[in-house]
């Protein structure tokens, strides 16, 4: 498990277990490998009509972002909710690696 983290799981409209949670964490480790820092996440799993949404929200000092997708596998959802914040973190520690210099 990444070091400093807290993963926080809210269930809307289905059973919250243990597989579930854990495959959240298991996403989340690989996407918040950049952050040294305190890191929350909190994550919102709902049921709906047409299948389920993943709500992710990460705090990692002075940075935020967020995700969300829709499917009607919930650990489909899942994955690609990470992914998407993954990809924001990807980038935003781009920027910040390799910053821009101004052209003379």
């Amino acid at each position: 498990m990444v070091n400093s983290m807290d993963i926080q799981v809210a269930f809307r409209g289905l059973s919250s277990t243990a597989a579930i949670a854990g495959h959240v964490d298991e996403r989340l480790e690989h996407a918040l490998r950049h952050f040294k820092a305190q890191k929350t996440v909190r994550a919102v799993l709902s049921s709906r009509d047409d299948g389920f949404r993943v709500d992710l929200e990460l705090n990692a000092g002075d940075r935020h972002f967020r995700s969300h997708a829709n499917h009607d596998d919930l650990y489909d959802a899942i994955n690609v909710a990470a992914a998407k914040l993954g990809r924001q973190i990807d980038h935003e520690h781009e920027k910040r690696s390799h910053p821009r210099t101004a052209e003379a």
